[in-house]
């Protein structure tokens, strides 16, 4: 029979006495109070409740479902406290939304109410008013390309519109300016938008360059506005 020596048996038996307290400073969060986390969403425009799809991200990675109903505007997912999650809401008919929320550490059971908002997206909708080109120019400004990159994004997280982009001269002439000078410069920066966003690929269907020669006094010259929206995926 093999002897143990006595150093290795009582190195085995202070591990065994430290393990659990390591396990529970480690993981201990894991077995926290949870928080039952409930609230409405509604459009931002109209205060209408709005049933949308809601994904929880937690900060190891993991992802949470639920949608909020389309009646009441409610929702309700039962959480860890303690913890920043954040929350995505997305639907054909609004704008991809993300905000983080920081769910209050408790010793014990807790409700906590928190209420969201969404842009509802409708036919006509200004989304984005932008200087994208340079004073009596068709020359786009840095600031305006950076605008058209939040613009790219926009379309990516939400396939289901199409978009109008209205090029105006409100930044460089005035009501009594000739009219074809007006006409010219319009065209000129329609042109130099086509081709700046030729290589947009799948983005560019969706978009359609409108010129709009009237002169209203608007600080910006381009408008995005949306056409239309498209149940891409069915519901």
């Amino acid at each position: 029979m093999r002897i143990i020596p006595a150093f290795v048996v009582i190195a085995i038996i202070y591990i065994a006495l430290l393990l659990p307290s390591y396990s529970f400073a480690q993981f201990g969060s894991k077995k926290g109070a949870q928080a039952l986390v409930k609230g409405t969403v509604t459009d931002k425009d109209t205060g209408e409740p709005a049933g949308v799809k809601i994904t929880i991200h937690t900060l190891n990675g993991k992802k949470i479902k639920t949608q909020s109903n389309s009646g009441t505007g409610h929702y309700e997912q039962l959480l860890p406290a303690g913890q920043v999650y954040k929350f995505v809401f997305t639907s054909y008919d609004i704008l991809r939304k993300e905000q983080n929320v920081e769910v209050k550490q408790s010793a014990k059971f807790t409700e906590e109410e928190i209420d969201f908002t969404v842009q509802k997206l409708k036919k006509g909708l200004n989304l984005m008013d932008m200087n994208l080109f340079e004073r009596n120019s068709s020359a786009l400004t840095s600031t305006g390309k950076r605008k058209l990159k939040e613009l790219q994004k926009i379309m990516r997280f939400n396939r289901s519109i199409k978009l109008d982009l209205i090029v105006n001269a409100n930044d460089s002439f005035s009501n009594d300016s000739p009219k074809n000078q007006v006409n010219e410069l319009v065209a000129s920066r329609a042109d130099a938008l086509k081709n700046y966003i030729k290589n947009w690929k799948r983005y560019f269907k969706r978009l359609n360059v409108i010129t709009d020669g009237t002169l209203s006094g608007g600080a910006s010259n381009l408008v995005v506005s949306v056409n239309s929206i498209e149940d891409v995926l069915g519901g």
